[in-house]
């Protein structure tokens, strides 16, 4: 958000979540339905304050929803084109972290030890080997396609997520700032 001078946001996907019907999928490594998940997003983006840009993370996770994402840039562009004083050139980036299975079920284990020492509710893939490798699982089965269907779309930035906080950081701020 600093990098690119945001100061409202962001939308977390998974935090508008939050039915008990999609934290049971959740719970289960698997993935909440389009429907919902596009509704919620749009209905977020709506917010006033989110006028001048905001970060959406966890979004488009399915082919249906990568489809959307072009369809709503789409119409964006359109608007703009007609009205550009009103409706402002739309500016989407696409980040993508990338991990290894076992990097990802280790770090997902850790929140749910950092959650349970903090009093928060576990979602059984922080605290099930097994579903969190589901969860990663259905990553590359699910999202992962999806989101390379948006390279040449827009800017397009896969960072390996290996390393530390700092250094992903710093790799994130490095791409957004060629784009």
């Amino acid at each position: 958000m600093k990098c690119r001078g945001l100061t409202s946001g962001p939308v977390v996907i998974s935090d508008l979540l939050q039915s008990p019907e999609a934290k049971k999928l959740k719970d289960a490594g698997l993935m909440v339905g389009d429907e919902e998940v596009i509704g919620l997003m749009l209905r977020a983006l709506l917010d006033p304050a989110l006028a001048q840009g905001v970060i959406v993370d966890g979004f488009p996770r399915t082919a249906v929803q990568a489809e959307c994402l072009k369809i709503l840039f789409a119409n964006i562009k359109a608007l703009h084109a007609k009205d550009a004083e009103k409706y402002p050139d739309p500016i989407f980036r696409i980040v993508v972290l990338i991990v290894s299975e076992k990097t990802s079920v280790e770090r997902q284990l850790s929140r749910g030890v950092k959650a349970k020492a903090a009093g928060e509710t576990l979602r059984k893939t922080d605290s099930d080997p097994e579903a969190a490798r589901a969860r990663f699982t259905t990553f590359l089965e699910v999202t992962h396609e999806p989101l390379k269907s948006l390279q040449g779309v827009f800017p397009y930035h896969l960072i390996d997520a290996e390393k530390s906080v700092e250094e992903v950081q710093t790799l994130i701020e490095k791409e957004l700032g060629k784009a």
